[in-house]
């Protein structure tokens, strides 16, 4: 039997360990474009509907199975009525069973800008926070984990919070919890903006 894993993220790795763990008589081809792969180092439990997940880029090298082969190319095409995978390269791969783990497409606003970055991998926050170097006011436009992590780390700019839900953290808080959450927020937010005016009333200050 041969399994076939392409995308060399998280559910691509994790699929990976289990098939080789679970299957070790079988063989297993992980294809990955990226030359490196993502797993998960520790997950933890915060509560009923939120974890924790610490995410580590590895080496291609770094899984060591002895039924498992990676190959770090792009699929540009599936046969599925003949179970084949065509790469890049122009290799090809037949399999018995397939696993797709590529990952979803973000959301979109429909157009195109300099200064509109779409969150979806850890290279694209990579990007964010590049751009976010020397920013004085950034949009967040969602309300899932994503913009709940930025809206918590982001510190010394004014940030506009866009959602279509009727309160922060729909996926995840009641209504109540949501409200008290908001106001930590807000309160986080006022203390840091006073931080900020009395650094620059200080440094005006020396200048003088």
């Amino acid at each position: 039997m041969k399994h076939v894993v392409i995308g060399g993220g998280i559910a691509g790795v994790c699929c990976v360990e289990e098939l080789c763990r679970l299957r070790p008589n079988h063989e297993v081809v992980l294809v990955s474009a990226s030359t490196v792969l993502k797993g998960v180092d520790s997950v933890i439990k915060i509560s009923k509907t939120i974890e924790e997940v610490k995410v580590t880029e590895k080496a291609l090298t770094s899984l060591r199975y002895p039924n498992l082969t990676i190959l770090q190319d792009v699929v540009v095409s599936l046969d599925t009525a003949h179970k084949v995978v065509v790469l890049q390269s122009g290799k090809t791969l037949d399999y018995d069973k397939l696993c797709i783990c590529t990952g979803a497409r973000p959301k979109e606003l429909g157009f195109k800008h300099e200064r509109l970055i779409t969150l979806r991998d850890m290279q694209s926050v990579e990007v964010f926070a590049q751009q976010l170097a020397g920013a004085r006011r950034i949009a967040i436009i969602g309300n899932g984990a994503i913009a709940l992590e930025l809206i918590g780390a982001v510190r010394d700019m004014e940030v506009v919070w866009v959602l279509k839900h009727g309160h922060i953290g729909d996926a995840f808080f009641d209504l109540d919890a949501a409200e008290f959450l908001l106001g930590v927020l807000q309160q986080q937010t006022q203390v840091q903006q006073q931080h900020h005016q009395l650094g620059t009333h200080s440094q005006q200050q020396q200048q003088q």
